[in-house]
């Protein structure tokens, strides 16, 4: 994951983009040029998905938890 990584200044960047990027659609949808919606909503969704995938290492790597994605890699241990 190539973002897992963000400063507090970059997440805050995102934060800030993510905000007008809601208010442009908001602005879009109330002129009834909802066409003009779709590029901003794509933006937003792949921001949303980057922050999401950060906050979630993040989580993982504070709390010494393998990431989901690697943990079908990992050998099982039969304690039963």
């Amino acid at each position: 994951q190539k973002h897992a990584h963000l400063s507090a200044v970059m997440v805050q960047r995102i934060l800030d983009e993510n905000q007008q990027l809601i208010l442009a659609v908001i602005e879009n949808q109330q002129a009834s040029q909802s066409n003009d919606c779709s590029q901003y909503l794509a933006k937003l969704q792949r921001n949303l998905m980057m922050l999401g995938s950060v906050g979630d290492t993040q989580v993982n790597s504070a709390a010494g938890l393998i990431p989901s994605d690697h943990r079908s890699q990992q050998p099982q241990s039969s304690q039963w």
